[in-house]
């Protein structure tokens, strides 16, 4: 299994279902349904100024290192200008309305997993170490047609996302 990544590897990590697995542009937290509409409208205009574009699947990464991996994901490639554009239009429109601008730095990826609490720093080296050396020899090309407001709810069993609208990109 050396240098693969498979759901179920690792008893100490907590794989992302592959329907759940999504690119973040703006986290919000918790918002006030009365918002929801002027985020929608927002998301909308932001949206028709962007064509579709395509990303392919990158290396494999973690936050915030291979010594102490949190979170296991993969890279986005391909026409990641429009991905960061439309981050930044999107961080832009929502400012005025409470939702402040990330300080970190964009990094465009899918998450795949996370280390769960209470893992020891030796499993966690121990699994930087497996995980780093994986590789993706063709991940497919992903089409960018529009953005979602998705609602989520934490439960025991993992996250239940729910779409509250869709916005076409142009």
């Amino acid at each position: 299994m050396e240098g693969k990544l498979k759901r179920g590897d690792h008893r100490f990590v907590k794989w992302v279902d592959p329907e759940n697995i999504h690119v973040t542009l703006k986290f919000l937290g918790t918002t006030p349904v009365s918002a929801v509409q002027d985020i929608v409208q927002r998301m909308t205009k932001v949206a028709a100024e962007t064509s579709c574009f395509a990303l392919n699947i990158g290396a494999v990464g973690c936050f915030p290192n291979w010594q102490r991996p949190q979170v296991i994901w993969v890279g986005l490639e391909g026409e990641i200008e429009k991905l960061a554009s439309l981050q930044r239009n999107l961080e832009a429109t929502v400012e005025d309305l409470g939702f402040r601008r990330e300080n970190r730095a964009f990094v465009p990826h899918l998450t795949l997993g996370r280390v769960r609490d209470g893992t020891s720093f030796q499993d966690k080296q121990a699994f930087g170490k497996w995980a780093s050396a994986a590789e993706f020899k063709d991940g497919g090309e992903l089409e960018v047609d529009g953005l979602s407001l998705m609602e989520s709810k934490l439960t025991p069993l993992g996250p239940i996302y729910t779409r509250l609208a869709f916005a076409e990109l142009a």
